[in-house]
């Protein structure tokens, strides 16, 4: 079976692991098509120039566009679809223009190629509540949408309510909950890096539905406890003058490159995720969970989205936007040190059983076999 993986993310150096958990799956051949760089406000990168990974063809064209949605790819998609693979994993959502640019592309150039596209959108638009700036907008990606529903062949959920959204939408094709994966060996326990002070972190975009503020607001008035914030955003100014107004010892990071975040995550204690589910949003995975949980960080998350799904235990859960709950949280894991080996523990063993890239692509392979048999 010939996959031709489309996926935006190779530029990481932890997701160009997954290349090699495809083509280790028997009778698969897979050529991948990335971009040239990519950057949010967490980690940004360049892609290296190479023709392959591991053995694995590697193609690379630039893609142009405001990320994620609205996003073109310049070069190499022709080419790649030349080659009449049998399937095309479209690592980009059903609403994106990328994913329309693919189908279309795709059944002009190689129509019996079946196409699968992904879903990371947990909450069911409508017009009285989507994601996007202005009415306009919604009603294109809505085409897009459509057009990507008949094109497409099957889809692949990143958490289970992005599933039932998919059908909500109208979708009445194969789907498969396949979750995101982590590079166990990119982001593999490293020495604790002593600051003498308990290092809260957070890695993420600083927007108010992140629950940045929250955290702050929670550790005010802590002994020898600091924050480590990881990110940029529209927020940044208002949470600087936050912390300084609640007097907390805060270290704010501007965007750093994806390969010197285990190093960063080395420096923390706990990893904490608070974010808030808004009227168009609630929190998708969080791939900062499970590359923290991966490397022995214990994390703590608040109840939106799909943070309970991917942390897997109830004690670390707080209710989103209630800063005390949060707070206790922290104070216990901060005074028992038993008690944050016991959690790193507990996740990064759920991180092995369920988000390495090997059971994402052994999931992916088997359901890329029924859509072509």
């Amino acid at each position: 079976m010939r996959i031709l993986l489309i996926d935006p993310t190779l530029v990481y150096p932890g997701e160009r692991a997954k290349l090699a958990a495809f083509a280790a799956i028997p009778e698969v051949t897979l050529e991948a098509l990335t971009g040239e760089r990519h950057r949010d406000e967490a980690r940004q990168v360049q892609m290296p120039q190479m023709a392959q990974w591991h053995g694995i063809p590697l193609h690379l064209g630039k893609i142009i566009g405001k990320f994620p949605n609205r996003t073109w790819m310049l070069g190499g998609l022709q080419g790649c679809l030349r080659k009449r693979p049998d399937v095309i994993l479209a690592y980009s959502d059903w609403n994106h223009w990328l994913t329309l640019e693919i189908a279309l592309a795709k059944t002009l150039i190689s129509p019996r190629s079946k196409l699968i596209f992904q879903a990371w959108e947990n909450q069911p638009p409508s017009w009285g509540r989507h994601p996007q700036p202005n009415l306009p907008l919604y009603a294109l990606d809505s085409v897009v949408e459509k057009i990507v529903y008949r094109l497409g062949d099957g889809a692949v959920a990143r958490n289970a309510e992005a599933q039932n959204v998919l059908l909500q939408r109208g979708f009445r094709k194969p789907i498969r909950l396949i979750p995101w994966g982590v590079d166990m060996e990119f982001f593999h326990p490293r020495k604790p890096k002593p600051t003498g002070r308990f290092t809260v972190g957070y890695v993420g975009r600083l927007m108010p539905e992140k629950g940045v503020a929250d955290l702050l607001t929670a550790l005010q008035g802590l002994e020898e406890v600091n924050a480590l914030i990881i990110g940029s955003g529209p927020q940044e100014k208002e949470l600087r003058d936050l912390a300084k107004q609640l007097n907390i010892q805060v270290e704010f990071v501007a965007a750093v490159p994806q390969e010197t975040l285990p190093d960063w995550y080395a420096r923390m204690n706990v990893l904490v995720l608070p974010s808030r589910t808004t009227r168009r949003w609630a929190e998708q995975f969080g791939r900062v969970l499970v590359e923290a949980m991966a490397m022995g960080v214990p994390v703590i998350g608040s109840d939106s989205g799909a943070i309970p799904w991917v942390i897997g235990d109830g004690d670390l859960i707080f209710p989103e936007g209630n800063t005390q709950a949060l707070r206790d949280l922290i104070v216990k894991l901060q005074s028992d040190e038993s008690l944050r080996r016991k959690k790193a523990e507990i996740g990064q063993g759920r991180a092995r059983e369920f988000f390495t890239w090997e059971i994402h692509a052994r999931a992916t392979a088997e359901f890329c076999r029924e859509i072509c048999p």
